[in-house]
């Protein structure tokens, strides 16, 4: 690296600024080649603490002061200026060529020809490349393949075969099923010690695992068998209630969590053996009978939700009157939660509306959908009043006997599948607004077909044109294009 001293004025007063007087001394002092010129005495003068060169010294301006080598290296400021020259004239200065510079020292140019060397550049490629792939290598078997990489799975599985079958006749499962599980953790070949694995796989058989629920639980094996060994234990009191290799793969917290909830759920059970022989004496049937409900119906809930959540739904169905039976033909009422349960059954008895058929809908729907019909049941009860059904009330309503209304309800079948809050607001309509009188309501029976709101949109129009009682019920019957096409008026009803 060459570094120039500048030669204007103004360059070597930013460089004094940047160097202190003495630095630029010692790296003047140190330059391998110095010429100086009347020039030089000028800038460099007593008051910069630079003494002035005289031109016996320097006899002309091509006269150039070197250093020795050992003198340049001792300079404290070597490292700054390896090698620069210094021209504060316009001629150009003599720098030094490589022929003038002094020689390395042996251990540097040793050094040198030691790393242009091609033999070594080759040999230090091919040793760092097989000290990469032997490093590479190793990090790969200590960590799980991703199941991306198919390729490497599928070299791991041909080198491990003979432990991959020595594996799965431990477990007694099919070859196919073991490599699967190796597929999805390559450690249980390329890192876990093989007979400590074996060892796990009879450990987790001998406590009544069932070799499908190792196969897809294979998390388990990155546990050390101590641990598994002590979880098992831990686990004895609750295992006719839980017993599930995924209780093992939980934190100590959660663990721990876990275990006080299943010791409270195992002392609801009391003296049955599991929560099959619990249900089935809670639903008064038999084991058998219990079974055909889960597997047939599918209420596998009956054998997974908390012991203590499905006592608590059946006492509450129990006090509004259902039986074990009941219970057994509608078994989606016990998947309720208690609270919403007993909060929901208590809005239905308060506002009235209260039906056993309707128990089932309102355990299982979902809020939403329970709200609404709630709102529904309410306004229905409120147009029934007093009346048993809704024959009763179109009796009220169009003041005529039974006999009419049956025959009403056989020229129009849907009427009779009318909720009474709309049958009720149609006839308001009809006799309070439009002016109708009961025989034609029961004459035109389809008008009760209509929402009260579409009624009251046409009769608007038809107020202003004085029609007559059967021109208006007429009219109120046309279709949605008719009425549109003859008053310009298209309901949306």
């Amino acid at each position: 690296m060459n570094a120039r001293i500048p030669t204007s004025v103004s360059g070597l007063n930013r460089l004094l600024k940047v160097l202190s007087l003495r630095q630029c001394k010692r790296a003047l002092s140190s330059a391998e080649t110095l010429t100086c010129t009347e020039e030089c005495r000028t800038l460099l003068t007593p008051s910069n603490s630079v003494q002035p060169h005289s031109h016996e010294t320097c006899k002309s301006a091509d006269t150039a002061h070197s250093v020795s080598s050992q003198q340049f290296n001792e300079t404290s400021h070597c490292r700054l200026f390896p090698t620069f020259s210094l021209s504060l004239t316009t001629h150009p200065a003599r720098t030094l060529t490589h022929e003038h510079r002094p020689p390395p020292p042996p251990t540097i140019r040793k050094q040198r020809q030691l790393h242009t060397s091609p033999q070594h550049h080759t040999h230090l490629t091919s040793a760092s490349s097989r000290r990469n792939a032997t490093q590479t290598d190793q990090a790969r078997s200590k960590k799980r393949i991703p199941l991306r990489q198919v390729e490497d799975i599928e070299e791991v599985l041909t080198q491990h075969a003979e432990v991959i079958l020595e594996f799965a006749e431990v477990l007694g499962c099919g070859e196919v099923a073991m490599r699967d599980m190796v597929r999805r953790d390559t450690r249980l070949v390329t890192q876990f010690d093989k007979e400590a694995v074996m060892a796990k796989m009879r450990l987790l058989l001998d406590n009544g695992f069932a070799p499908a629920e190792i196969l897809s639980r294979y998390q388990v094996f990155s546990r050390s068998y101590d641990r598994i060994l002590t979880r098992l234990r831990a686990m004895e009191p609750v295992k006719r209630y839980k017993h599930s290799i995924a209780i093992l793969l939980l934190s100590d917290p959660d663990f721990k969590a876990r275990m006080d909830l299943y010791l409270k759920e195992v002392a609801v059970m009391g003296d049955h053996p599991s929560q099959a022989s619990f249900m089935a004496d809670l639903l008064e049937c038999t084991q058998e009978e219990l079974m055909t409900l889960v597997e047939e119906q599918q209420h596998e809930f009956l054998l997974t939700m908390p012991p203590s959540r499905l006592e608590e739904v059946v006492s509450l169905l129990r006090s509004y009157g259902f039986s074990a039976a009941d219970m057994r033909r509608k078994c989606l009422m016990l998947k309720c939660l208690p609270d919403v349960a007993r909060e929901r059954l208590r809005h239905v008895v308060e506002a009235g509306v209260f039906d056993r058929q309707l128990v089932p809908y309102i355990l299982t729907n979902s809020d939403a959908h329970f709200q609404s019909s709630f709102a529904t049941w309410v306004d229905n009860a409120q147009a029934l009043g007093e009346h048993a059904n809704e024959r009763e009330l179109l009796m009220h309503k169009l003041q005529c006997s039974e006999e009419d209304i049956k025959v009403l309800m056989k020229r129009k079948r849907q009427v009779a599948r009318m909720r009474p809050g709309k049958i009720a607001r149609c006839v308001d309509v009809l006799r309070e607004e439009v002016g109708l009188s009961p025989e034609t309501i029961l004459r035109h029976g389809s008008l009760l077909y209509y929402s009260p709101r579409r009624l009251q949109a046409r009769w608007a129009l038809l107020r202003p044109l004085d029609l007559s009682e059967a021109a208006r019920a007429r009219e109120l019957q046309l279709s949605e294009k008719q009425f549109a096409a003859k008053y310009g008026y298209w309901s949306d009803g």
